[in-house]
């Protein structure tokens, strides 16, 4: 009976160690962007400078390949695009322009420029540089090519755009899918 117990009580601590050890892989910081971007990722929300969130039922995904190339698979027509552009992943320094002491370091994901025309209400029409995929991300059309990239874990990225041009900021969170 003692060793039954023994045995069971080893088991247990196994599974209970092999558990954790996963859970703490997926929240382990990355420190490698460049490679632990790469696959496949959904956009599932989107959150407002202004406190609201938008959860989002993704209509494709985009996916990093090495080398600087992607991709876009689109479920409805079932089709997959894989882009001429290219994308950079790379730390960026910042100093604050009004806090000279203060320095920020993060990453940043940038894509190669693609002008794409805005149309504003009033009709006035300007060019601005976009990112190759954002034209099949049927759910939110931003207007930026360079964004910082933020890993939440392992499976979750934020992407702020840099050089937005809207007047409502927006965070966009992706999910990665096997």
């Amino acid at each position: 009976m003692k060793n039954i117990m023994k045995i069971t009580t080893i088991v247990l601590l196994l599974a209970t160690s092999y558990s954790c050890k996963n859970k703490m892989n997926n929240n382990e910081e990355v420190t490698d962007p460049e490679t632990a971007i790469l696959g496949k990722w959904e956009l599932v929300l989107l959150k407002s400078s202004v406190g609201n969130e938008q959860k989002q039922t993704p209509t494709g995904y985009v996916e990093y390949l090495p080398e600087g190339r992607l991709g876009w698979y689109d479920y409805t027509t079932k089709e997959y695009t894989l882009f001429e552009h290219k994308y950079w992943v790379y730390k960026y320094l910042n100093v604050e322009a009004h806090l000279e002491d203060v320095l920020r370091e993060y990453w940043v994901l940038e894509y190669e420029k693609i002008l794409a025309e805005w149309e504003y209400p009033d009709g006035e029409k300007k060019s601005f540089p976009v990112g190759p995929f954002q034209f099949f991300e049927n759910q939110y059309r931003y207007v930026a090519n360079k964004f910082r990239l933020k890993f939440i874990n392992q499976n979750t990225i934020s992407l702020y755009g840099l050089d937005i041009f809207l007047a409502i900021s927006v965070e966009h969170i992706y999910k990665r899918i096997k």
